[in-house]
């Protein structure tokens, strides 16, 4: 059998063809289903994807509208944190009614003030009446009442119904700013075509900002929690209870409130737990602001812990706790709290003033920030005293205040006293000079020629009381007072120091002589001059006012005057006599004005910047009633200045820091005991202008004598004119005379001492032509009323001379 080989060949051919693309097919669905993996794969990723990020935005959106519910609804504020706003609002009220106690005082003051120049006659025919006067001396003196008495209330920690009454607040509050703003955006977006687009860029920051996890938040919360928990739990294992915190820590600050913190009014001998105190949350300490943390160890939080802060101080034994007590309540007081303790019999209220450093490690605050002074109310004794504690370090701040004698026009210095500033307490004090002379010492730098310059400027600004400035350097800290200074000399030189001792010799003697006219109208009217003394009705009279004395520089004085030898007991033609020191005489000097002219005015100031045995002599410290120091190093040169009384009743210039400039502790010389205070500031610019006032003042009462009226022999010159002008206007005006005629020198220097006979008896017509030519004003031809011609003036030449005014 025979077989095709060609055919066989060919269907060989055939199998490779198919099975060529039977390969290529199974490739083709190979590669098909690879695609369609991967695409099927891409769908898969793409869902996955997009769930992913539906489920991110709608966490995002539950975050969102979590944190807006939140904050409309006030939910992240805890109750501590409103009951810290609460107790705010209360303390903010209190300090405003002490504020409105305050401007009401101030506000009476000023108008007593304008009425007194009025009724004087210094403000025209607005004249006060006396029954006025009256009546505001009696306003003034019920509101001088109310803030003497003015206590602040203790501001009790906050109820559950004032806490949800602030959620509320806070709630409308917050609805309402939203409102605002929506309303705001759209009415700026109508005029400003670049908000919208802002907005939309803004918009996406905004939802990042919203859309954080809440879990952040709360982790953040739950680590400063757990810290808060572990500083309460300290806090509350060393004291009992929870009553408020009267002392200064970080946690109870809230600066940003501009607030001081209060405290609860503690009854004493109640449990700390009493229901005077907060509830108590278990690991948190309770302060006044809400859940406060605290490191340290000792809070006041009652009684107990003050009385325990006393043992601690070993200001009484612990033995004697028991015979400890804390008088009425503890309770806010200004910036900071108050108490009064008895201590055990025994023991003196010096006891515990002798140990403010070791109270103050006690009670962990600093020694500046506690003032103890021993009780010196009816119900006092030498075994209570008074302790308050500031809530800041510096309770005084670091900012000025002006002086209200800045502004003031006219001053009474014998009835209103000299505004001195604030306490710690943010009461105002006025320091009274009546009767008494004040030492001022300090360091350089801390203000003592700012304290002066304030019973100078109100000095400045009373016509009626006589200055004598004395200094031991030129400068200008007291050049303005040449205005009105009756004597000034500046300097420590020989020749200076000659001028110093026959001044004081002069004065002593001028004083002796008023002390003789009162003596002798003691005699004759007893009434006028009750018991001898000075009045303030006598002072108005010139030769009989109040007499200021300062010296400045006093330690360079003594020094210069160390280096001299004065002659004494020489006879009547010089001759003869012994040489003595010259500072021994200078101090006896100072000393004897204070004594001798003390009941007929004298007032001396005496101000040093080296508080040591040389510059503060114990002879004129000890006549000097009121002593005044600004900051010094260590208690020796506090109780030079001030004395060792004053020092050991707790008066500590030596405790103030360097940010305790312009603070000074005053002590009185009364049973008040000694003052801290922050001076009020006067300039130089506003001395000199204050100086000016009084210049003018002591011008128009006739009271400018001695230095300042030598110096001022040209304005002198003008007022006199300017006064005989504006009456002579006025004698024109009230004869009729028209501006057509004119009236002659005769006429007119009848009219002037006919309206005014104290101040032109006498002026005949020589002397008033010769007054008015210094001026430039002449007779002419004029015609009388009359209807004759004659030589004589017309209204329209006095009138021109005054700037064309018609009066004065």
């Amino acid at each position: 059998m025979a077989i095709d080989l060609t055919k066989a060949t060919d269907h060989h051919g055939d199998d490779a063809e198919r099975d060529d693309v039977v390969e290529e097919t199974a490739e083709t669905v190979e590669a098909a289903g690879q695609e369609m993996t991967r695409a099927q794969r891409a769908r898969e990723a793409y869902a996955a994807t997009s769930a992913r990020g539906r489920a991110a935005l709608e966490v995002q959106r539950a975050n969102v509208s979590a944190r807006l519910h939140a904050w409309f609804t006030a939910e992240e504020l805890s109750e501590g944190e409103l009951g810290t706003w609460v107790t705010n609002c209360k303390l903010r009220a209190q300090q405003q009614r002490g504020e409105h106690l305050m401007h009401e005082v101030t506000h009476l003051r000023t108008r007593l003030t304008e009425a007194k120049a009025r009724e004087a006659g210094e403000e025209g025919d607005r004249k006060a009446t006396s029954p006025q006067i009256e009546r505001l001396k009696g306003q003034l003196a019920v509101a001088e009442v109310r803030l003497e008495n003015f206590v602040p209330d203790a501001v009790m920690p906050p109820t559950p119904k004032e806490i949800s009454h602030a959620r509320w607040v806070r709630k409308a509050a917050r609805a309402a700013a939203v409102v605002a703003g929506v309303i705001g955006w759209i009415k700026l977006a109508t005029m400003e075509p670049w908000v919208l687009p802002g907005t939309l860029l803004a918009a996406p920051f905004v939802w990042w900002a919203l859309a954080r996890p809440i879990e952040e938040d709360q982790n953040q919360n739950q680590d400063h929690g757990q810290d808060q928990n572990e500083a309460g739990t300290v806090a509350a294992e060393s004291t009992e209870g929870s009553k408020v915190s009267l002392v200064k820590t970080p946690s109870t600050m809230a600066a940003a409130a501009g607030l001081e913190p209060t405290a609860a009014a503690v009854e004493p001998g109640v449990p700390d737990a009493g229901a005077g105190g907060m509830p108590e949350v278990p690991g948190e300490a309770v302060g006044p602001r809400g859940p406060v943390a605290s490191a340290d160890p000792l809070q006041i939080r009652g009684a107990a812990d003050l009385i325990t802060a006393l043992v601690k101080a070993k200001v009484v034994e612990a033995s004697e706790r028991d015979e400890t007590h804390v008088v009425g309540l503890i309770q806010a007081f200004g910036p900071g709290w108050t108490a009064t303790v008895e201590l055990p019999a025994g023991r003196t209220a010096a006891d515990a003033i002798g140990r403010i450093a070791q109270l103050a490690s006690a009670l962990r605050v600093k020694a500046g920030q506690i003032e103890l002074t021993a009780d010196s109310t009816e119900d006092g004794h030498e075994g209570r005293f008074t302790i308050w504690v500031a809530h800041a370090d510096n309770p005084f701040g670091t900012g000025k205040s002006a002086s209200e004698l800045i502004a003031a026009e006219v001053w009474d210095f014998w009835a209103d006293g000299i505004p001195i500033g604030l306490d710690a307490r943010q009461t105002r004090r006025v320091l009274d000079m009546l009767w008494a002379s004040l030492l001022i010492g300090g360091l350089k730098g801390y203000g003592k020629t700012y304290l002066a310059r304030l019973i100078a400027a109100a000095a400045a600004l009373d016509p009626y009381v006589r200055i004598i400035l004395i200094t031991g350097k030129s400068g200008p800290d007291w050049v303005a007072l040449k205005k009105v200074a009756h004597a000034y000399v500046a300097g420590a030189t020989p020749a200076k120091l000659n001028e110093i001792h026959g001044l004081l010799d002069d004065t002593i003697a001028d004083m002796q002589q008023r002390g003789e006219k009162l003596e002798r109208l003691f005699e004759t009217d007893p009434a006028s001059c009750p018991e001898g003394k000075l009045t303030r009705e006598l002072a108005r009279r010139p030769g009989t006012e109040l007499t200021l004395l300062v010296v400045d520089e006093l330690q360079e004085l003594l020094l210069a005057a160390a280096m001299t030898k004065v002659k004494v007991d020489e006879n009547e033609d010089g001759e003869g006599g012994r040489g003595r020191s010259g500072k021994t005489v200078l101090v006896e000097k100072f000393a004897r004005f204070v004594n001798v002219t003390r009941f007929v005015g004298g007032m001396g100031v005496f101000i040093t910047q080296r508080p040591d045995a040389s510059s503060v002599p114990t002879e004129l410290r000890e006549v000097c009633d009121k002593r005044a120091s600004a900051r010094v190093k260590g208690a020796p040169s506090a109780r030079m200045v001030l004395g060792d009384d004053a020092v050991n009743a707790g008066a500590a210039p030596h405790m103030l820091r360097e940010i305790h400039r312009g603070v000074y502790v005053m002590d009185e010389g009364a049973e008040s005991g000694h003052l801290t205070f922050k001076g009020d500031v006067i300039d130089l610019p506003d001395f000199g202008r204050i100086c000016q006032r009084g210049q003018a003042l002591r011008i128009k009462a006739g009271t400018l004598t001695g230095y300042a009226a030598e110096h001022a022999q040209a304005e002198l010159a003008a007022a006199r004119t300017a006064e005989l002008l504006a009456d002579a206007i006025t004698a024109f005006d009230r004869l009729g005379v028209t501006d057509a005629q004119g009236l002659t020198a005769e006429t007119l220097a009848a009219a002037l001492a006919e309206d005014h006979p104290d101040r032109y008896e006498g002026l005949d017509a020589a002397a008033l032509r010769e007054r008015l030519r210094e001026v430039d004003i002449t007779t002419g031809k004029v015609t009388t009323s009359d209807g004759k011609r004659v030589n004589g003036y017309t209204r329209a030449q006095l009138a021109a001379r005054t700037g064309g005014r018609e009066t004065p």
